[in-house]
């Protein structure tokens, strides 16, 4: 694969995975994934394209990660909840 083909491939992943993550993460995870891939990337492209197959399991495991939370966030105590 060319290096601009890899980038372009790298970038559209990168988009794909960012819907999965939570609003409100969204913008500091997806700067730390395109750090993190630039850095691989100059270091050995290869190495950038493995690490990116990465991109969906992290973006489901912090969507995982905010229904956990909110679930654990409910008041079960509440007598609005019993209605």
């Amino acid at each position: 694969m060319k290096p601009h083909e890899q980038l372009r491939t790298m970038d559209r992943m990168l988009r794909v995975a960012a819907t999965l993550v939570p609003q409100a993460s969204r913008q500091e995870w997806c700067a730390e994934w395109t750090a993190e891939l630039a850095y691989l990337y100059r270091m050995n492209p290869e190495t950038a394209m493995e690490c990116a197959r990465g991109l969906n399991r992290d973006a489901l495991t912090m969507r995982w990660l905010a229904v956990i939370n909110w679930w654990r966030a409910i008041d079960w105590s509440e007598p609005t909840l019993c209605l």
